[in-house]
């Protein structure tokens, strides 16, 4: 039995589909073989946290809006003893107002070059 072979065992391992006598194949191969072996360990790791997750419960309904309620409420923390934002704003304004124009006449230009 060739590692090839023994791969496609493995595969049927993690599946529960291996008959005695071809499980008996398996562990024989692994016994002699660290990379099978290795993989063999891979699977076996891999199967176990599958399962692990399967057996988690879904979160409760309210989940969300429990998720949801607690943003909002840190957002309103952050925001206490702030002062208005509109300044901000107003400056944000001014400065993509003045982006659009640069844009706006590099465009122009490029648009109005002459052609060679």
């Amino acid at each position: 039995m060739n590692c090839d072979d023994v791969t496609e065992l493995i595969s049927a391992f993690a599946d529960n589909e291996l008959s005695q006598e071809k499980l008996s194949l398996l562990n024989s191969h692994t016994a002699s073989c660290s990379d099978c072996s290795k993989y063999l360990d891979e699977v076996k790791e891999l199967s176990g946290q599958i399962k692990q997750v399967a057996s988690l419960s879904p979160p409760s309904s309210d989940f969300q809006a429990r998720i949801i309620d607690s943003l909002n409420d840190q957002i309103k923390h952050m925001h206490r003893g702030q002062k208005s934002r509109r300044p901000a704003s107003i400056i944000f304004a001014v400065a993509a107002s003045f982006f659009v124009s640069i844009a706006g006449a590099l465009i122009w230009a490029d648009l109005n070059k002459p052609s060679l």
